[in-house]
């Protein structure tokens, strides 16, 4: 009778779970009951879940849907004032910002069955509110207050806590690596992650609040499960791939970014597909797959379309990465400056050009890059659509400052610029719209100490690296020859034996490849040969094996 009744109770269980309407499997389950009519609660709740998952033109059509269906249903306009902001994102235009205040004018002007749905509305409306006269960074940080009250209010609403932390998430500021914010919503959220396994927002959640090098370990658990979670949805696919990028783990990020990749093509999603395949290019370039990271250039050149910030940023950063990654520099000096309203992709061609320019010798182009950078991050003009990647462009205006230095022979003044750059870049480092910078100002500086023969001081400048860009193989590879330089045989092995492996699906041919090996094989030659002489043998007659490459640095 008692093995009856615990069958019978299970039932229950799921069959309650399917009477309210949980969202389906490949959205992930979610049950945020509301008092509108009944047939209408599983189309809330698969709309929140795909809201969950940033899927935000889906989830803004399914709440108007519902609003349509169920004229009566007030949270369908709370619905689609959520889907109008996107917090860890760009700020919403004037027309997105009209449209959201108008959803919650609607919703406030509704009935609503309780108190607590009042209060969701009312939450979001903090952030429409007064929105022509409060800068973006304030109105979100009154919605942050105002789900701290709503999940105060309703510990026990699962809801509420999910999307208080990511309030928390958004909230995080650049410069405080205490990650205090960030923490707080990690600490909520890990919990929830064991009592509701299958939610998407709350491993969605937890690998932003845990995306920066410190953090980033201790969101694999979640990293691994998200894309089980939500599997119909593009950027549920692509979000795993931050961690495996934080930890160096490339083969597990190309994979995460193809099968994102795939499902953005079949949603016809631009916005997903380019995202994607800018983390796709990244990781295909840091395991010496430079000919599959062309073939997704190609891909997204064609594909480019103005007005949208991701895609206009990846279709300039890919070729750049490209470039710049195998020390290509006629093609990083003729990437195109867009004339877009993403000023940081602007920033970004602009840099490319400086670097390239550099490494020409072409004094012209880089004096021409520098100044036009350090026009468009002048703080006294600084455009409203850099957003918070303004710290980035800085960077890049720096590194600039000092390859300019360095060409005018002032090595005191260029150490002295790419430091600021560097560090700067690392007390503001914070995810953006591609995996990394472009070409990190912490290995430019690196690669400056080596060329100015600081071959110590350079090895320990490219071992600092992997802290935040783990497994850079451009760090790797200037590790290995710094240690080279420096006469340390022994580390420079290491490194390369690290290089082998992450190119282990490499041509032999590819100059990473080929560099290591031929180093790799000489040190054995010699190591033989040292033994031989130990035992008073006669050497055998070897030619020696010529490591290819320029040196240390590039």
């Amino acid at each position: 009778m008692r093995a009856i009744g615990l069958f019978g109770l299970v039932l229950a269980s799921v069959l309650l779970t399917l009477s309210r309407g949980a969202a389906s499997s490949e959205f992930g389950q979610v049950d945020f009951p509301v008092g509108c009519q009944a047939e209408s609660q599983a189309e809330f709740n698969e709309a929140v879940a795909i809201l969950h998952s940033f899927w935000y033109p889906e989830a803004r059509r399914r709440f108007e849907a519902l609003a349509r269906k169920d004229p009566d249903c007030a949270m369908a306009h709370w619905g689609v004032a959520m889907s109008l902001w996107h917090p860890l994102w760009r700020p919403p235009g004037a027309e997105e910002l009209a449209a959201g205040a108008a959803a919650v004018q609607k919703a406030r002007g509704m009935p609503v069955a309780t108190e607590r749905e009042r209060d969701y509305i009312d939450a979001i409306g903090v952030y429409y509110d007064d929105y022509t006269e409060l800068p973006p960074p304030e109105r979100a940080r009154r919605y942050q207050q105002a789900m701290e009250r709503l999940h105060g209010k309703y510990p026990d609403d699962l809801e509420a806590a999910v999307f208080h932390a990511l309030s928390m998430v958004a909230n995080q500021a650049r410069d405080d690596h205490s990650y205090a914010l960030t923490l707080r919503a990690a600490d909520l959220l890990e919990p929830l992650f064991r009592q509701a396994p299958e939610h998407p927002g709350i491993a969605h959640y937890l690998i932003h609040a845990l995306d920066y090098p410190p953090l980033a370990e201790r969101a694999l658990p979640a990293a691994h499960r998200y894309a089980q979670i939500a599997p119909a949805v593009s950027h549920a696919l692509h979000m795993p791939s931050h961690i495996f990028s934080q930890l160096g783990m490339w083969r597990e990020s190309i994979d995460s970014n193809v099968d994102s990749a795939r499902a953005a093509r079949s949603h016809q999603s631009l916005f997903d597909l380019s995202h994607a395949l800018e983390w796709l290019a990244y990781a295909q370039l840091q395991s010496c797959r430079d000919a599959s990271a062309r073939d997704v250039m190609q891909e997204m050149v064609s594909k480019a379309q103005p007005g949208n910030f991701a895609v206009e940023y990846a279709a300039v950063a890919i070729p750049i990465r490209i470039a710049l990654e195998t020390r290509d520099w006629p093609a990083a000096v003729s990437v195109a400056v867009p004339d877009s309203g993403f000023p940081l992709a602007r920033a970004t061609a602009l840099y490319s050009h400086a670097i390239a320019a550099a490494h020409l010798g072409d004094a012209a182009a880089l004096r021409q890059a520098a100044a036009q950078l350090d026009a468009l991050t002048d703080p006294a003009a600084r455009p409203a659509e850099a957003g918070r990647w303004f710290p980035d462009m800085q960077v890049q205006a720096l590194v600039a400052r000092a390859l300019v230095a360095e060409l005018e022979q002032d090595s005191e003044a260029a150490l002295e610029l790419m430091g600021q750059a560097a560090a700067l870049e690392e007390s503001s480092y914070m995810p953006g719209p591609g995996p990394a910078p472009v070409l990190p100002a912490r290995e430019l500086r690196a690669e400056l100490l080596a060329r100015q023969g600081e071959h110590g001081a350079a090895l320990e400048a490219y071992r600092a690296l992997g802290g935040q860009f783990a497994g850079r193989l451009n760090s790797l590879r200037g590790e290995a020859r710094a240690a080279r330089a420096a006469g340390d045989a022994e580390a420079a092995g290491q490194a390369y034996r690290r290089l082998l492996d992450q190119c282990a699906a490499a041509p032999d041919d590819h100059p990473v490849r080929a560099e290591a090996r031929a180093f790799l094989e000489q040190r054995y030659a010699d190591e033989a040969t040292r033994r031989r002489a130990d035992r008073g043998s006669p050497a055998p007659r070897r030619a020696r094996v010529s490591v290819p490459g320029n040196g240390p640095g590039f």
